[in-house]
């Protein structure tokens, strides 16, 4: 939430963008991220629930920090202005959590040994 909207930041101001770009760069680089990590944790058997644990708890932060985030580095750092759907993202978000944390509770209630499985 804090180095890759920087980065962003940083790319806005070398390289000529439309300020419709430039919004949709920083919104990218200011959202939570996990999918990839997730999907090659369940590859290699690393240890899925924290990651998607992990996952989830930067989607519970980006409730916060994403809308702050593009406050800050798109109206304030690049004088542009940005309006965002509130509604699509705060169903998103619920969403996900919803899912991730029906995900821990059937985890806990069936994560005996003999409900594992191996993708090796």
């Amino acid at each position: 939430f804090f180095l890759n909207p920087l980065i962003g930041l940083l790319v806005i101001n070398i390289v000529e963008l439309e300020p419709e770009e430039e919004v949709i760069l920083l919104v990218l680089l200011s959202s939570p991220g996990g999918t990839y990590s997730n999907l090659l944790c369940s590859f290699f058997n690393a240890d899925l629930a924290l990651s998607v644990s992990m996952s989830a708890i930067s989607t519970l932060a980006a409730v916060v920090m994403l809308p702050f985030n593009v406050y800050l580095y798109v109206e304030v750092l690049s004088g542009s202005e940005a309006k965002l759907n509130w509604a699509g993202l705060s169903a998103t978000i619920v969403c996900v959590e919803l899912g991730v944390g029906l995900g821990i509770i059937l985890g806990k209630r069936f994560g005996g040994k003999k409900h594992q499985r191996r993708f090796n």
